[in-house]
């Protein structure tokens, strides 16, 4: 055994694995959000009911509030925003032998890159 595969206990390998979020928060006006570089307004159309999207949001979002409050926070579900992104990917940037599963998001989409 070398004297660096000695230091790695549990704990140290849990801390450098990677950590994906479940959730983000909605960027500041006038910014964009750190992973996906969208525009406030843009991703309160896909979160809130409107008519751009016919009052049915087609991304998952949930608001913390205290009790009694009247604002709070909006926190989007980046898995439900990562898949419309997918389902929207254009035609001529997908795999030739790609075929759309059921929730249209092409197979070769839905699987992350190694």
């Amino acid at each position: 055994m070398t004297n660096s595969n000695m230091n790695l206990g549990p704990l140290s390998v849990a801390v450098q694995a990677p950590v994906q979020a479940e959730f983000m928060r909605m960027p500041k006006a006038r910014e964009r959000d750190p992973l996906f570089g969208l525009s406030r307004s843009y991703l309160n159309n896909l979160v809130l009911p409107c008519r751009e999207n016919r009052y049915r949001p087609p991304v998952r979002s949930i608001v913390l509030r205290r009790p009694g409050a009247k604002t709070g926070v909006r926190l989007v579900d980046v898995v439900s925003l990562r898949q419309h992104l997918l389902a929207h990917v254009e035609p001529a940037y997908l795999p030739e032998d790609a075929e759309p599963l059921a929730s249209g998001v092409p197979a070769a989409a839905a699987s992350p890159a190694v």
